[in-house]
């Protein structure tokens, strides 16, 4: 982030701005959104969480 706000001349409360009124956490509220230019709504994205670990490369 320093980095950026070198290059940007910025600081970091000039990149991070808090919205928590724009972000629902999951499981409050089922939040469709419509695409651009589509009638059909689109379901919310949803991560499942896998059990367990991978093994490592060999």
């Amino acid at each position: 982030m320093d980095v950026i706000c070198v290059v940007l001349d910025c600081e970091i409360g000039d990149l991070l701005i808090p919205e928590p009124q724009t972000v629902t956490r999951p499981g409050e509220e089922d939040v469709t959104q419509t695409a651009v230019g589509d009638a059909a709504p689109v379901p919310a994205v949803v991560p499942k969480r896998r059990g367990g670990r991978s093994l490592p490369p060999e």
